[in-house]
């Protein structure tokens, strides 16, 4: 029967479903006998079932159990309806449908069983209800005031199928084992990535050899670029100008230094003297007094022609192991020392360009070893420096009655490995 978009069922077949049993077990085994639609009693544990419905979909309520939430009153009672041919029965006693009257059918079918159902409870109080005449003293119920009290609790349900549902639930388990395990993987992957970075930026021969790159480019040229700047330099700088004699010269890199000693002249006087060419700046010091004081001129080399190789920086590529290397310029110091009144040093080789790196973690160490050789200065001209030997520094010291006597101080390079 059907009140505007609202359908009231009528024909469940109704059956007790036991603890033991569970409502899944008994659902499923309702499925398998064709049966698609269901309600509950909430009185007792009472289940009513139905088969498939015509129509279009719209809120389907069972009028049993509407009856017995909303219209029941206790004890034995027919309820009989009618909407044009059709009648419907329910029996309830003690607010539970009684299987087998819960019908749906013709006058005269529906007319049989409420004649059953009265047969059946005639020893009991019956009250009957509807919208029908024909019953004698009938309690009006319309169909109207059904719809009103129609409630979730009433309305049909659909029995699951279990066998469906586990299949998509067990593949609902194996997606999301899958997506959990891709996930898992994809983190462990990220870790790893991660992992092998920073192992990458920690790595100390990554950081070593970045270091390194920087500093060969501040040791300055190798060989005997320097060492001809440093004459050419000399070569134009008189060592006694009008009164004042030169005691000692430092070159290091583009620059010269030297000390002036005052015999006789004035600051007027070297200041004339001074050639031009040397490029030379000069300060006057006081601090011995106005007689004895001191003259310090500082000439840059940068404006002086550059010596070929001069702009060349150390090239690793033809730097010696460190054995070969102390043995082949300890060798050179060494013959060097034979001349008389000469003076070699040659240091313990220490890493060059890593700061505290240990030697032992890098796989292509450059060492570094400082080194001096002292002399008079007429065995300057006669120096040879090869490609892995950087000098950096000059000092010669002028003594008019002695002569000249110079050292040669700086550092030679080589590979660890």
């Amino acid at each position: 029967m059907r009140i505007h978009d609202v359908a009231l069922v009528f024909g469940f077949r109704w059956a007790p479903m036991t603890s033991e049993m569970g409502r899944a077990t008994f659902l499923e085994g309702a499925r398998k006998e064709g049966f698609v639609y269901y309600v509950t009693n909430s009185y007792q544990e009472t289940v009513g079932l139905l088969g498939s419905l015509e129509g279009k979909k719209r809120k389907r309520y069972s009028v049993a159990l509407i009856l017995s939430n909303q219209f029941a009153q206790g004890g034995t009672e027919l309820f009989v309806f009618q909407q044009d041919a059709l009648f419907g029965l329910v029996g309830l006693v003690d607010y539970s449908p009684i299987p087998g009257f819960d019908m749906i059918g013709t006058m005269e079918e529906i007319r049989n069983l409420a004649d059953e159902f009265i047969a059946l409870n005639a020893s009991q109080l019956l009250r009957i209800y509807g919208n029908v005449d024909g019953y004698g003293e009938i309690e009006t119920i319309s169909l109207e005031q059904l719809v009103q009290k129609a409630a979730s609790n009433s309305e049909l349900r659909a029995i699951p199928n279990l066998v469906r549902m586990g299949v998509l639930a067990v593949a609902a388990l194996i997606v999301l084992a899958i997506v959990y395990a891709m996930y898992h993987y994809y983190q462990e992957l990220v870790q790893e990535q991660e992992a092998i970075v920073q192992a990458t930026l920690n790595d100390p021969n990554r950081l070593y050899e970045q270091r390194l790159a920087e500093a060969l480019q501040t040791t300055g040229p190798p060989g005997m670029a320097r060492v001809t700047m440093w004459r050419t330099f000399l070569a134009t700088l008189p060592l006694t100008m009008r009164g004042w004699t030169a005691n000692v010269v430092n070159c290091e890199a583009l620059k010269c230094d030297v000390q002036w000693a005052r015999v006789s002249g004035s600051f007027e006087d070297f200041d004339q003297a001074l050639p031009k060419e040397t490029h030379g700046i000069a300060t006057y010091k006081l601090e011995k007094g106005l007689i004895a004081t001191e003259i310090s001129t500082g000439h840059d080399l940068t404006k002086q022609p550059k010596p070929p190789g001069f702009d060349q920086h150390l090239d690793r590529s033809v730097l010696l192991t460190n054995a070969e290397a102390q043995k082949k310029w300890g060798s050179y110091l060494q013959d060097f020392s034979l001349l008389k009144n000469s003076v070699v040093t040659m240091d313990t080789p220490v890493i060059f360009g890593g700061g505290d790196a240990n030697a032992a973690n890098l796989n292509k160490p450059i060492y570094k070893a400082n080194w001096s050789m002292a002399h008079e200065m007429w065995s300057l001209p006669d120096i040879r420096l090869p490609d892995d030997v950087v000098p950096e520094k000059l000092t010669i010291h002028v003594n008019l009655s002695s002569g000249l006597r110079y050292k040669l101080e700086g550092s030679y390079y080589a590979k660890g490995k």
